[in-house]
């Protein structure tokens, strides 16, 4: 289920369970999520405007995070 674009274009999403499996995450590839009991409950592209959402709707998340962008970035490895 998709929030309508932000006023700033961004899109947020919410309510979406996760799957298992490594592409769970890919429709939030770049953007910052929180989750809470195995559902997405917003993402958005700063982590500002995750938790201004969820103070928003009154809610609370069990974790919040960036999803990779890629491997390398995934396993914390600086570039050469």
């Amino acid at each position: 289920m998709k929030n309508k674009p932000s006023s700033k274009g961004q899109r947020r999403h919410r309510g979406r369970s996760l799957q298992s499996g490594p592409d769970a995450l890919r429709p939030y590839i770049g953007q910052w999520v929180a989750t809470a009991g195995g559902v997405v409950l917003v993402a958005a592209e700063t982590p500002a405007e995750v938790v201004g959402w969820l103070a928003e709707h009154g809610l609370t998340a069990e974790s919040m995070f960036r999803v990779p962008e890629n491997e390398q970035a995934a396993g914390g490895g600086a570039p050469l």
